[in-house]
C-alpha cells in the first residue's frame, strides 16, 4: 500500500513540475509551435498512466525523426500549410482531405531526375530501336512556324480524355479515390485549357477539343483521336502544332504511388514528359519522325531553360501516336494520377506560355 501511494506522489509531482513549468516553455515558442508542446504535455500525463506505452511512442517518435532520406532522386516531405500557395490553400479548403481507409496505399512524393543532357539542357531516353543524330536535329532548330494571324495554330486534343488527378495530397490515396473521370474540372482536360491559356497570353490562337475517346470503351482510343484531329485540321487548316495532353501514372510497388513535382515559384509543379513516336513501319507511317524530334528538343530546351527541374527526358518511343498526321505533334504526359489536379494544371500555364514564347520568338509575358 505504501509503496502503491509513493508512486502516486512521484507521478503527481512530475505531473505539477510540468504544469509549472508550461507557461514560460509557451512564452517562449513561436505560435505555429504551441500544438506541439501540447501534444508533448498530452503524452508526458499519459506516461505517467502507462509508463511502458509512453516510451514505445517516444521511441517511434525518435526513429521517425532521425530516418535519412534514400538519395534516389530528391524526396519531397509534405508541405507545411503556412507553406502552401493561395491556389493550393484554395484547392485544400475546396477539397478536404479524406481519413485513411483500410485500402489504398501510399503516396511517395519527390523530384524526377531530369537526367544527362544530351544536347544543351536536353535528356533523351530512346526506346524507339531507331537510332537518331540528336545533335544535327537539335542543330537544325524547330521545323514549325507560325504567321502573325488571329486564325488558332495549336490544336490541343485528349487521347485519354478521363484521365484525372488527386484532390487531396496527404501521403496516402485510399482505393475509391478515381483515376479516371469524366468530369472536365477533374481530368486532363483542365490541364487542356490551362496551356491554351497560357498560349493566348502569348497572342498564339488555340483549338482545344473536349472530345472524349476513352470512354465507355477504352479500346480504340486512338483511332477515335486521329478522326477528331483530322477533322480539326480540315477544319482549321492555319493549325501548326498538334498536342496530345495526357496523365501518366508511376508505381514504387503494388501499394506505393509516386508522385513527381518540382518547385517553381513558391509552387508545386507536376512534373512533364514529352512522349514521341520515333519509328516509321510500313503497318505504322509515320513519315514526320524526325520533324517532331527537332519541334520535341527545342520546345524541351525552352521549358528547361525556363524552369529548373520541371521536364523528365524525352521519351522516344516505338510507336506513332497518331504524329504521323502533322510536323509539330507531341504527346505531352503531365504528372501522374498522385499529382494533384492545382499542380498539373499549373505545369500546363507554364507549358503553354513557354511554347508561345518558343513559337512566336518571344519572352512569356508571365511567369509564375
Amino acid at each position: 500500500m505504501n509503496g502503491t501511494i509513493g508512486k502516486h506522489c512521484l507521478r503527481a509531482a512530475a505531473l505539477l513540475l510540468c504544469v509549472a513549468a508550461l507557461p514560460s516553455m509557451i512564452h517562449a515558442l513561436p505560435p505555429e509551435e504551441w500544438m506541439a508542446v501540447g501534444q508533448a504535455a498530452v503524452i508526458a500525463a499519459a506516461s505517467l498512466q502507462q509508463p511502458e506505452a509512453g516510451l514505445r511512442y517516444l521511441q517511434t517518435q525518435w526513429t521517425a525523426s532521425t530516418e535519412t532520406p534514400k538519395a534516389q532522386n530528391r524526396e519531397v516531405t509534405a508541405p507545411k500549410p503556412e507553406a502552401a500557395s493561395t491556389e493550393q490553400a484554395e484547392e485544400a479548403a475546396a477539397s478536404p482531405i479524406p481519413p485513411k481507409g483500410p485500402g489504398g496505399g501510399a503516396v511517395k512524393e519527390l523530384q524526377l531526375d531530369t537526367g544527362k543532357p544530351a544536347v544543351g539542357a536536353v535528356a533523351v531516353k530512346n526506346n524507339s530501336g531507331v537510332s537518331y543524330d540528336l545533335a544535327a536535329l537539335f542543330a537544325a532548330g524547330s521545323p514549325v512556324s507560325i504567321a502573325d494571324t488571329a486564325e488558332p495554330q495549336v490544336l490541343i486534343v485528349h487521347t485519354h480524355t478521363t484521365e484525372s488527378y488527386m484532390s487531396y495530397y496527404a501521403g496516402y490515396y485510399n482505393d475509391d479515390d478515381a483515376t479516371r473521370s469524366t468530369e472536365e474540372s477533374d481530368n486532363v482536360v483542365a490541364v487542356g485549357e490551362a496551356i491554351a491559356a497560357g498560349l493566348e497570353s502569348q497572342g498564339v490562337g488555340v483549338v482545344h477539343s473536349r472530345a472524349v475517346h476513352d470512354d465507355p470503351e477504352f479500346s480504340g482510343a486512338y483511332v477515335r483521336s486521329e478522326a477528331t484531329i483530322l477533322r480539326e485540321l480540315e477544319a482549321h487548316p492555319s493549325i501548326r502544332v498538334v498536342l496530345d495532353i495526357h496523365r501518366d501514372a508511376m508505381m514504387a510497388d503494388d501499394r506505393t504511388k509516386y508522385k513527381p513535382t518540382v518547385t517553381i515559384a513558391g509552387r508545386k509543379a507536376a512534373q512533364m514528359m514529352l512522349v514521341i513516336g520515333a519509328t516509321d513501319t510500313e503497318d505504322l507511317p509515320n513519315a514526320y519522325c524526325s520533324e517532331n524530334i527537332r519541334f520535341g528538343l527545342q520546345l524541351q530546351q525552352t521549358l528547361a531553360s525556363n524552369y529548373d527541374g520541371l521536364m523528365r527526358p524525352i521519351l522516344l518511343e516505338d510507336a506513332r501516336y497518331n504524329q504521323g498526321l502533322r510536323v509539330g505533334s507531341l504527346l505531352i504526359e503531365v504528372g501522374t494520377d498522385a499529382n494533384t489536379l492545382s499542380e498539373a494544371v499549373f505545369s500546363g500555364r507554364l507549358l503553354g506560355a513557354s511554347l508561345g514564347e518558343m513559337l512566336r520568338g518571344s519572352q512569356p509575358n508571365e511567369r509564375k
